[in-house]
């Protein structure tokens, strides 16, 4: 039995080309003109996985962490040399500032999804690759923070998607094991992450990630997070 769910962020609960895609897009090119690499915009964007108006389900954008991001586009800069901190920190504050000015787009309708599942007697845990100051940001835009009992993020501590770590931490926390648990997300880093954990994995295809290309991984796949009550209640 489902005793809990984590939900990804970026593609799951919130579009992703309506707010993180296009933010991404301009911190980069803010980071080139910074360094004098403008030159090189279009490879830099190519190697996160942007191409155009297209974004590639498996690339380090859609999947990755800031210090991978930030990897990515430092080795296209300056192939010869090692990135240092202090660029992974421009990157971070560059796309905070344009994450603090977005309006984030949910991808249904969220409150009435995670009210449904609190009363089906449900903890309900964030697990996203974003730090934490973005996520409680987009959170409360959507006026949703209190609809989840665990948010985890990218600390700098803890180990990203597809470790299980952030997992094993909701399980811990709330006395479940990991089978009791289904993380709901729209990268196959999402359903790898839920497996390496133990936990059921739930795609979801209002994200990056195509339904031909989430099944070889998920458990159960379907169109947005707002189908799951209904799912689940048929399971339980």
């Amino acid at each position: 039995m489902i005793k809990g769910i984590l939900f990804d962020k970026d593609g799951t609960i919130l579009d992703f080309y309506k707010m993180w895609f296009q933010l991404s897009a301009d911190a980069i090119r803010d980071v080139a003109v910074l360094y004098n690499c403008t030159e090189k915009l279009n490879e830099m964007l190519a190697s996160v996985g942007i191409h155009g108006t297209v974004l590639e389900p498996g690339s380090v954008l859609a999947c990755g962490t800031y210090p991978q991001i930030a990897q990515s586009i430092y080795k296209i800069m300056f192939p010869e040399k090692d990135m240092p901190e202090s660029f992974l920190n421009e990157l971070m504050q560059v796309t905070k500032k344009y994450v603090l000015q977005s309006d984030p787009i949910p991808t249904c309708d969220l409150r009435k999804t995670f009210d449904l599942l609190h009363k089906m007697g449900l903890k309900l845990g964030l697990a996203t690759a974003d730090e934490t100051e973005n996520a409680l940001y987009c959170l409360r835009k959507l006026n949703i923070t209190d609809a989840f009992d665990y948010l985890g993020t990218d600390d700098g501590k803890i180990a990203p998607k597809p470790a299980p770590d952030l997992l094993i931490r909701f399980a811990e926390i709330f006395k479940l094991q990991p089978h009791e648990i289904a993380m709901v997300g729209d990268t196959v880093s999402d359903m790898r992450f839920a497996k390496n954990a133990g936990a059921i994995a739930i795609g979801v295809t209002c994200g990056v990630t195509k339904k031909e290309e989430l099944e070889p991984y998920a458990d159960l796949i379907l169109s947005s997070p707002e189908k799951l009550p209904d799912r689940l209640a048929q399971l339980q």
